[in-house]
């Protein structure tokens, strides 16, 4: 019944080609499998995440001084991505078992759409919209905390992020299996995974789907982060100029709010690698929904090389998120990252036991210890932080007449 209805699609869409545009995604030849190197580096960009994640969560039920409110933040989105990294893999195994086996998409019919392949849609597309939207949370604290100097307003819409942030993907997905459109996807816009069924859709609902479930959310979560960074670059650099002018004056200005902390610092990559990593991915879905089969888009899709290598970074940048945010926030810190090394060297010094006395055993721990009392002041230095963004904020409030007319 599924070739009887890819057939009738087929002769449908030539017998009118006047009706395609540039919307149309209907399969009238199915795209090539996905090649195995591209399936093996996904793999491995899949397992590296998992591994950032693990850090990522390690580090923050580790370090208690580590727990603040930009640090939550990173922790949720890593929740979100660890998901995602998690499906992804489950969706390129699945996804090379069946081609290996020969139970893959046949050029004559759609496949039904089995039982992990729906679960792995349903997760990865879930996952995927919650990181999106604790990427434009994040972006909203700094814009609230850092630069308004507004820290109960920035604490008071944790709640409401939570249910956002994890209450809308949940339901929008759930509405789609509801639906019956999570699926098989044939590579069309993925890299081996599934997501929205590529069969028995006409192309505007196809469409409609696809961008409800994610690429509506992506691209909009690109120009919110594109907009709030600029916004803080501009208002950090409004904010020196005016405490420079009042220190001229000989009004003495705490300088906290000036400047990001180290650690928040980092957070401005964040969009960043977000922009790299997943553009891949949305000009593959950009490209695929421009090629029209009545003017032989079949055949360029086919064999366009451009397509293949879109899908190589794609499974690369879709499932990679998490590990370079590790990079980022526990290699590339230095607070972290001394903090991890001073624990690793504490856990495994018995490995140097035998080979030294206990006299240079003792020498050694003490080392650590002052290496460790040395790092207390850095690792706190967000907390401080924090602190200095709250103290300042009654400072802000009182000058707030003055401030709000200097900032224009």
């Amino acid at each position: 019944m599924a070739a009887t209805m890819t057939t009738e699609m087929a002769m449908n869409t030539t017998a009118t080609p006047q009706n395609f545009t540039i919307m149309t995604l209907t399969p009238v030849r199915f795209m090539p499998p996905v090649p195995l190197y591209i399936l093996i580096v996904t793999a491995i960009s899949c397992v590296l995440s998992l591994f950032g994640s693990f850090a990522i969560f390690w580090t923050f039920f580790k370090f208690q001084t580590l727990r603040t409110t930009s640090r939550k933040l990173l922790l949720y989105l890593t929740i979100a991505d660890f998901f995602t990294a998690a499906g992804y893999l489950m969706g390129v195994i699945r996804y090379w078992v069946d081609y290996t086996s020969g139970s893959g998409a046949k050029e004559d019919q759609c496949p039904k759409a089995d039982a992990v392949c729906v679960a792995q849609s349903y997760i990865t597309t879930c996952s995927s919209l919650c990181s999106f939207f604790w990427m434009i949370v994040i972006s909203a604290y700094f814009i609230i905390a850092v630069v308004k100097q507004d820290v109960e307003a920035a604490n008071r819409m944790m709640v409401p992020s939570h249910v956002i942030c994890w209450g809308l993907p949940v339901f929008l997905t759930s509405l789609a299996l509801g639906f019956g459109v999570l699926g098989e996807d044939l590579s069309y816009t993925s890299g081996g995974w599934c997501w929205i069924t590529a069969c028995d859709l006409s192309n505007d609902v196809k469409l409609l789907w696809m961008l409800a479930t994610g690429k509506f959310w992506e691209f909009v979560t690109y120009m919110v982060l594109i907009v709030n960074y600029l916004l803080l670059k501009y208002f950090i650099w409004k904010r020196m100029r005016y405490h420079s002018s009042l220190r001229r004056q000989g009004i003495s200005v705490p300088r906290s709010g000036e400047q990001l902390s180290g650690n928040d610092t980092m957070f401005i990559f964040v969009p960043i690698i977000l922009l790299v990593l997943r553009i891949w991915g949305s000009l593959k879905f950009l490209i695929t929904i421009s090629l029209s089969p009545s003017q032989g888009g079949d055949h360029e899709f086919e064999s366009n090389k451009g397509i293949e290598v879109l899908t190589l970074f794609q499974g690369i940048g879709d499932s990679g998120q998490a590990f370079w945010n590790f990079v980022l926030f526990c290699l590339m810190t230095p607070e972290v990252r001394v903090a991890i090394l001073a624990s690793f060297r504490q856990q495994f010094s018995w490995l140097r036991v035998d080979s030294i006395t206990s006299d240079t055993s003792t020498a050694s721990e003490e080392s650590v210890n002052s290496q460790t009392r040395r790092l207390v002041p850095s690792i706190t230095e967000e907390v401080r932080e924090e602190y200095n963004r709250e103290r300042t904020a009654l400072y802000h409030k009182q000058f707030s007449n003055y401030d709000s007319t200097s900032l224009g």
